[in-house]
Parts: C-alpha cells; sequence; structure tokens
C-alpha cells in the first residue's frame, strides 16, 4: 500500500497491478488473506449493515443551502518571501 503513496507518480503501481493484486487475494492465492475474506463475509452475513440507522433531529437541516458571505476586505497588505525548497532527490 506504501507504493501507493510515492510522491512521484511514475513510481506508484498501475491500476492493472493493483486489480491483479486485489483478484489474487480475493481468490485465495494467499490463504490468510482468503481466510480475512471469508472471515469478513460471514460476519457481514450475519451482521448487515441497516440502511438508516441515524437518527433525525428536528432542528436539523438535512438539504443545501447557500451560507451567508463575509464581504471582503480590500485593506490588506502582501509581502513577498524568500523560500528555498531543497529537492527531493
Amino acid at each position: 500500500m506504501q507504493q501507493c503513496w510515492n510522491s512521484d507518480p511514475k513510481k506508484r503501481p498501475t491500476a492493472e497491478y493493483i486489480a491483479n493484486t486485489l483478484q489474487g487475494w480475493f481468490e485465495g492465492s494467499n490463504e490468510n488473506i482468503s481466510n480475512q475474506f471469508k472471515t469478513a463475509d460471514e460476519f457481514n452475513s450475519v451482521n448487515p449493515v441497516r440502511e438508516n440507522s441515524q437518527s433525525v433531529h428536528k432542528s436539523a437541516i438535512y438539504t443545501s443551502r447557500l451560507l451567508p458571505t463575509i464581504p471582503i476586505a480590500n485593506n490588506y497588505s502582501t509581502r513577498q518571501f524568500d523560500f528555498i525548497l531543497p529537492d527531493e532527490n
């Protein structure tokens, strides 16, 4: 999984590699991982997820709405900084 986090996209695994890895896990090329999938499937069949397990609050707003805007102040100042960032190489 840590390969997916590499800052260089060329060093990250391809989608095909990830798909093949997941398929191998699911099909049982690694017995330990295969057992974990089976255990999770059994747990999910015994303990199904309820569709709406949240309670509704009478004062809550559950639809999108615009938020009030704050006027932008025009009296701001800027300052230039010279930062030197080292290369990651």
